[in-house]
């Protein structure tokens, strides 16, 4: 039996829940609650039941990967699920609505950004490394308390590149940047062997370490990743490919003896003295240990997961319409799915005490992006395979344009973050993808035209979370907001 959405009935539900405090646990005892229940009933029943009453949560309600936005059996209805059985509602605290924030400036149209973490060893504020249509890296900071005004550059390495950056990640004292020119450089960070305060609001420019030279010979890099450890680089770009490098200090010291450094050799290679730029002749370089084969397009979407164990999870997207996983030991295909569109983003979520499988989210044309668990049995590349749409979730369209970047909230959460080319930034929750929990605009457009227009709001171009609780984008016009992401 289907509920009639015009006919109230009691519908016997049980309440579940992935909240990490056991205190916002209820007992597993299915209740009776009338199907004209809303969101806002549901979280009665159970702030009634965790004995909050007087200073009630709201919170989110999901079926089977949909939110309730309405009347409980008017999900229920769309789904087809049967009153003869218990139905399960997951709850969770609700993420409150953005506030305005004031912008940091990286003073340059940005083309890509990520969140730098301990990299320069700010302890008041968070960091993004913005690469610049120039071709110029910024470290911008951004305040994470949200009250304050806008922040600063604190260092900028003007000629990284000699075209527009295509890409940038971090991970502890490794960075990496990529540019339209084909050139990827690894940097890195040193800080002075007596920290003051000084050093920890004013660090220095990253120090270029070497180039990864020959992968990429036909068009740009246009994705970076680097390996949970740090001591791997994936790359790929407009010729299908995707190259693995070492960048541990065993072969960036070997590779600076191999060009003729050998005064500086001797000293740990994250202490070494180097020229911010890239473009100086006595940079190390580094060739590709292996070269990963098989996409038929650009590849767009690169990222490295440590779920999964071993080497962690390596994926890739593709304008060919299709997401892949590899094995970065043996440099081989694991498995693949057909996504339908051209791919221009990828990101994976992290582990979390080990409990959370490998999990890739996609997007690219049309505004549209999806959730791929390739957890299924791998996928044949033959023609008379199995499709492996039954893996992929797929979300709404609620952007108007690409979606640029993709980023999953740290520390194995539940959120995900997109960007796209009309300017828009979107919230969402893995456990129901069905529409965003929120749509921020940094830079409202002047019109409401959902067109590309000089009237739109500028693209955003790079995304980071700043810790679980922010979320900064950064926009073409070299505007960077951070939005505060918290639950009630």
């Amino acid at each position: 039996m289907v509920p009639d959405n015009d006919v109230d009935v009691e519908v016997l539900v049980r309440f579940t829940t992935r909240h990490r405090d056991p205190a916002m646990h209820v007992p597993a005892t299915p209740l009776a609650v009338p199907s004209s229940t809303a969101r806002r009933g549901l979280s009665d029943v159970v702030n009634a039941l965790l004995n909050r009453t007087s200073v009630p949560t709201p919170f989110d309600f999901f079926i089977d990967g949909v939110r309730i936005t309405g009347p409980l059996g008017r999900t229920i209805s769309s789904l087809g699920i049967s009153l003869e059985t218990t139905v399960t509602l997951e709850y969770a605290p609700c993420i409150r609505p953005p506030s305005d924030v004031t912008p940091a400036h990286a003073n340059t149209p940005a083309s890509a950004a990520c969140y730098t973490g301990t990299l320069l060893a700010r302890k008041l504020n968070g960091e993004m490394l913005v690469g610049a249509f120039d071709g110029s890296l910024r470290v911008v900071t951004v305040p994470l308390d949200l009250t304050d005004a806008g922040g600063v550059v604190v260092s900028t390495v003007p000629d990284a590149h000699a075209a527009p950056v295509t890409d940038v990640c971090a991970l502890r004292d490794r960075c990496v940047s990529s540019a339209k020119d084909g050139t990827v450089v690894v940097w890195g960070a040193e800080m002075p062997a007596d920290v003051t305060v000084e050093s920890l609001f004013h660090p220095p420019a990253p120090l270029c370490l070497a180039r990864l030279e020959g992968a990429h010979t036909d068009g740009g890099v246009e994705a970076v990743a680097l390996a949970p450890g740090g001591d791997r680089v994936a790359t790929a770009g407009a010729d299908g490919r995707v190259a693995l490098w070492r960048v541990d200090d065993t072969a960036l010291e070997k590779a600076a003896r191999a060009a003729g450094d050998s005064k500086e050799a001797a000293a740990p290679t994250r202490k070494r003295k180097a020229a911010p730029s890239a473009d100086t002749a006595d940079v190390s370089t580094l060739s590709a240990a292996a070269t990963l084969s098989g996409h038929a397009a650009a590849v767009h979407g690169l990222a490295w997961s440590d779920a999964g164990g071993g080497n962690g999870a390596l994926f890739s997207g593709s304008w060919d319409g299709t997401v892949r996983q590899w094995d970065a030991g043996a440099g081989a295909l694991i498995t693949h799915a057909a996504v339908g569109y051209a791919v221009s983003t990828a990101s994976a979520r992290d582990a979390c005490d080990g409990e959370v499988p490998p999990l890739l989210a996609f997007g690219g044309a049309r505004g549209a992006w999806g959730i791929w668990d390739p957890r299924m049995a791998p996928v044949s590349l033959s023609a008379s395979a199995p499709s492996a749409a039954s893996r992929l979730k797929t979300t709404g369209t609620a952007h108007a344009s690409w979606v640029r970047r993709l980023a999953f909230q740290p520390n194995g959460e539940c959120l995900v973050a997109s960007a796209s080319l009309d300017g828009s930034v979107c919230i969402w929750d893995l456990r129901g993808l069905d529409v965003p929990l929120h749509t921020l605009h940094g830079i409202k457009p002047k019109s409401k035209t959902k067109n590309l227009t000089k009237d739109a709001a500028p693209p955003a171009l790079g995304l980071a979370w700043l810790g679980s609780e922010a979320v900064a984008a950064a926009y073409a016009n070299g505007e960077i907001y951070a939005f505060p992401v918290t639950s009630y």
